[in-house]
């Protein structure tokens, strides 16, 4: 089967890394074509023929309406062209493009964020209406869209996100760089969260719950990999906690497993998600993790039955890792339960065996062969259904 995953861009994220895995994955059994419609800058190895349309982002309106025009018509005759059977979309939902037909390719569409599940149900609904499916990352996300939409039960799907466990115990093995490994060598504990620095992922809330951690346990570091708008800002923020000495800002790091793996515990503080990717790379590396219980995908990793219930008033020790409660439950609390969970680990390291254990044991669930297969068995599915109405 010839299948086309259809992205905006390579650069560095979650979405776009989770459409350049899923190339790599369809292409052990399928002809892959990964198109782009800006190419520039490719963070991510990407699986089959890869075609870049050349046509950027355009900062006007008049030029985002061309842009739409422009990008939907070459798509289309692409696709005729490379006869393209199944369309997988991972481009951003609220962009037009996304809900329009592509003649007669079997079209999936993909829903990757939790917060934009809540802020465009609307434009979900209108791709899923041109779309033989839509795959979610989370149960919490396909929850949401049919509240609203019950009807369209029959088209979701949930497919969370997989891991390539031998790729990051690979890549962990690289060499630490000497200002890193002196500065986690100063302190007895060292946590570690690694993304893009936005208001979604808390770095600010991050920073001053480890500030009161910093009170009681002053051998104690934190590590936060990454670059964003909210870097300086975050930057700042440590300077006046005055707490600038126990926290490495290391930057975005092109490969940052052997900066996890040399660190003691993983935290993510994030406002809301998808699947956090980083967290099932976190516990590959056998790391004890702890989140907050964020709309969506941590509590369906950490838990046995998603209970997104747990965490409310305090941190709460599940199956897999440690929930606290989410910044939607009131700052203070949120902070409260992060320093309360933190202060636990630096205290008890049987706890921090333990959840190192959990850790290597849940990453299994999810599999390439796994979500290989769960992917495979939609397409053929739903490939199968357009073809029997076509006879019909």
């Amino acid at each position: 089967m010839r299948i086309c995953v259809l992205k905006e861009s390579m650069c560095i994220g979650g979405t776009e890394r989770a459409a350049a895995n899923t190339s790599l994955l369809l292409e052990k059994e399928h002809t892959v074509l990964t198109v782009l419609y800006d190419g520039f800058q490719m963070a991510y190895p990407c699986g089959g023929k890869v075609i870049d349309l050349k046509l950027p982002p355009r900062p006007t309106k008049l030029g985002k309406i061309y842009n739409t025009f422009v990008r939907y018509h070459r798509c289309k005759k692409l696709l005729r062209r490379e006869r393209v059977d199944v369309l997988m979309q991972f481009t951003t939902i609220p962009n037009w493009l996304t809900v329009l037909p592509f003649g007669g390719v079997v079209k999936l569409t993909t829903a990757r964020d939790y917060s934009t599940m809540v802020d465009f149900k609307d434009r979900y609904h209108a791709a899923v209406r041109n779309s033989e499916a839509l795959i979610c990352n989370s149960e919490a996300q396909r929850t949401c869209y049919l509240k609203k939409y019950p009807q369209d039960a029959e088209k979701l799907f949930v497919v969370h996100n997989f891991i390539d466990a031998e790729r990051v115990h690979a890549q962990a093995k690289e060499p630490l760089p000497e200002e890193f490994a002196a500065f986690l060598q100063k302190y007895r504990t060292n946590f570690v969260s690694v993304g893009r620095f936005c208001r979604e992922k808390g770095f600010m809330q991050l920073l001053s719950a480890f500030a009161v951690l910093l009170q009681t346990q002053p051998d104690t570091g934190l590590v936060l990999v990454g670059d964003g708008e909210e870097l300086a800002p975050c930057r700042a923020h440590a300077q006046r906690l005055s707490i600038t000495e126990n926290v490495l800002f290391a930057g975005q790091q092109a490969n940052p497993f052997p900066l996890m793996a040399a660190c003691d515990l993983y935290v993510c503080a994030s406002v809301s998600e998808g699947f956090p990717n980083v967290l099932l790379e976190a516990m590959a590396l056998s790391l004890p993790v702890m989140s907050t219980n964020c709309l969506s995908g941590p509590a369906e990793l950490l838990t046995d039955d998603a209970d997104y219930a747990a965490a409310v008033e305090d941190y709460c020790c599940c199956a897999y890792g440690v929930l606290t409660p989410p910044l939607a439950r009131g700052e203070e609390i949120c902070l409260r339960g992060m320093t309360n969970a933190m202060e636990r680990f630096v205290r008890d390291e049987a706890l921090l065996n333990s959840y190192a254990e959990k850790s290597a044991c849940r990453v299994l669930d999810f599999s390439e062969e796994r979500c290989r297969q769960q992917l495979c068995d939609i397409i053929n599915k739903t490939v199968s259904e357009k073809n029997g109405k076509g006879r019909k």
